[in-house]
């Protein structure tokens, strides 16, 4: 259920009059330079929107900006490169990974083009990495973290780079499955954080660490860490960001994960609450397809699913049954969103038709068993194997002789 972010790179920006420079170069015409700066405006604003969570808005002004630059006299590679650059950051906020890959190549291959410094060039390829991340593409995700961690080791003009890159290193070994090396390096880019920080430990860069810190932790075992560690992800996010931020959506489905997880009634209630608010939030503010959305709508399901498991247990078949008809709402929300189906819809269908049953309603009981078993049918050969699946199957298949001798 587990998710971390890995906090990307900032692009490439030079503050110059209260605003972000994207250097146009030496064009002559004022005409030209009236329309570089023209676009550069749009793309800062355009950030300034995705940073608040506006991808909407950030979407439109970063892509009028992009256009103007390419439409412009003499295109620059520089600012073709950081426009790219910015558009490949709006594509990893919105879920399309793919994108944010095709845009971090092109802002790399125009800053290599360009001959632009290695520190630059360091920029891209964190935020390729990030994208390639995403889908799983792990061994070129590691390349480009590693040679951005040895080229800016021993440097000292991008520390903050730097301590991104090396978070974010972190980050991917725990994607990788190897939660004692990410959590060595997870410990040392927060350590970095600390020391760029001035005291000021609020910032969203070490909420960016402890989220992710906090998410190996749980894999571990660590849970008294693992729950400082996110809590204080969130607190810093919601006081930075808002109660609705994308990232604070995020902070709470990472939190309500370990608290699911615990054995404290208190502790399964809040991350109920935490869900729903993730849920509720992400569908204001994320597309429906948007796959961090769909990920809080299987764990909100999930969560409820157990709930319901706990109010059978003491005999509360009402509360239960309708604590799984919630579920299963949800479930297939997030199911028609991703083209999908999971082995915890066919579960929670399953555990449905057992509520029926104890109520008497049997062929609402055989209805939901009919379904559970369709959705098996629609997993991967290798999850219609698991234990889960084949309880299921067994069940509708008794089921079905039952009404055969009656």
């Amino acid at each position: 259920m587990l998710s971390s972010p890995c906090a990307l790179a900032a692009p490439q920006q030079a503050t110059a009059n209260g605003r972000t420079d994207l250097r146009a170069g030496n064009e002559s015409a004022e005409k030209d330079r009236a329309g570089n700066e023209n676009a550069e405006s749009k793309i800062a604003i355009g950030d300034r929107a995705r940073l608040a969570g506006n991808y909407p808005l950030a979407q439109q002004q970063i892509m009028l900006g992009l256009k103007q630059i390419e439409t412009s006299k003499s295109p620059s590679l520089e600012r073709l490169s950081a426009a790219y650059n910015y558009l490949a950051l709006l594509n990893n906020n919105m879920g399309e990974y793919r994108h944010s890959e095709n845009n971090a190549r092109k802002a790399l291959a125009f800053a290599t083009k360009a001959g632009l410094s290695e520190n630059i060039l360091s920029r891209h390829r964190v935020v390729l990495a990030n994208a390639l991340r995403q889908q799983g593409k792990y061994p070129e995700a590691l390349s480009n973290l590693e040679q951005v961690t040895a080229t800016l080791k021993n440097s000292t003009k991008d520390k903050v780079l730097f301590a991104t890159a090396t978070n974010n290193l972190g980050a991917l070994y725990f994607w990788m499955g190897n939660y004692q090396k990410a959590q060595t390096i997870l410990e040392r880019g927060l350590a970095l954080r600390l020391a760029l920080s001035d005291g000021d430990k609020q910032n969203l860069d070490i909420a960016n660490s402890y989220l992710d810190l906090g998410c190996c932790e749980f894999k571990l075992g660590q849970i008294a860490k693992a729950r400082e560690h996110l809590s204080l992800a969130l607190t810093i996010r919601k006081n930075k960001l808002g109660n609705e931020h994308p990232e604070t959506l995020n902070a709470k489905a990472n939190l309500a994960a370990l608290l699911d997880a615990s054995g404290s009634e208190a502790d399964r209630e809040r991350a109920l609450e935490l869900l729903q608010q993730a849920v509720n939030g992400g569908t204001k503010k994320l597309d429906g397809h948007h796959p961090e959305l769909i990920r809080y709508q299987q764990e909100y399901a999930e969560a409820l699913t157990n709930k319901g498991n706990n109010l059978s247990k003491a005999g509360q078949e009402q509360e239960a049954l309708r604590t799984f008809e919630q579920a299963i709402k949800l479930h297939q929300t997030s199911s028609k969103a991703s083209g999908q189906k999971d082995i915890s819809y066919a579960i929670t269908l399953a555990n449905t038709a057992e509520i029926f049953k104890r109520l008497h309603r049997l062929e609402e009981s055989q209805n939901m068993l009919n379904k559970a078993n369709a959705v098996v049918d629609e997993l991967p050969l290798a999850l219609q194997n698991s234990p889960e699946a084949k309880a299921i199957r067994q069940s509708w298949q008794l089921s079905k002789s039952s009404q055969k001798r009656h």
